[in-house]
C-alpha cells in the first residue's frame, strides 16, 4: 500500500517571509552553538579514536568491532584493546567506556584485566606503547585545532 502525503494547506501565493510569519508566528532565534573546551573534546573524541585505531591495528572493520555479538578472536582482541585504551588513556569510567563500545562495564573490566595481564608480552606491549603515544598526540591535536577561534 502506498501512502499519499496530506496537503496541510494549499499554496496559492508565493512563499515569502511575510507569509511564513503569518502562518507560523515569529521565527524562533536559535541559541548559539555550544563551545567545548579542549579537555571536553579530547574526552569525546578519544574513545572513538581508540576504537578506530584498535580496529585498524587488528585489520577489522568498525562494523565488526561494534557488532553486538561475540566475534572472531582478532575482532574481540581489537575491541578489548580499544576499551583498554579508552579507559586508561582518556580516563573514562568503565561504565562510560562500556556505553561507547556498546558493552557492559563488567566487560570493560574484563578487557582491561586481560590486556593488562598480556602487557608482559613484547608483541603486545610495544605496539600498545606506540598506539598510546599516537592517540594521546592525535586527541590533543584534534582538540586544539577544534577549539581555535575562527578568523
Amino acid at each position: 500500500m502506498v501512502r499519499q502525503q496530506k496537503q496541510y494547506f494549499p499554496v496559492t501565493e508565493p512563499v515569502t517571509i511575510t507569509l511564513a510569519r503569518r502562518s507560523r508566528g515569529r521565527p524562533r532565534k536559535l541559541p548559539p552553538p555550544r563551545r567545548f573546551s579542549a579537555i571536553e573534546l579530547q574526552a569525546r573524541l578519544g574513545p572513538r579514536l581508540a576504537e578506530a585505531v584498535a580496529a585498524n591495528w587488528q585489520g577489522c572493520s568498525l562494523r565488526e568491532l561494534r557488532a553486538g555479538t561475540r566475534s572472531a578472536a582478532h575482532v574481540a582482541e581489537a575491541r578489548q584493546v580499544g576499551m583498554y585504551l579508552a579507559h586508561t588513556l582518556f580516563h573514562l569510567s568503565m561504565t562510560r567506556t562500556g556505553a561507547v563500545f556498546g558493552r557492559d562495564r563488567t566487560t570493560v573490566r574484563h578487557a582491561c584485566q586481560l590486556i593488562e595481564d598480556q602487557r608482559d608480552r613484547p608483541l603486545l606491549d610495544e605496539p600498545l606503547l606506540m598506539l598510546e603515544a599516537a592517540l594521546a598526540r592525535w586527541a590533543a591535536d584534534f582538540a586544539r585545532v577544534l577549539t581555535e577561534d575562527e578568523p
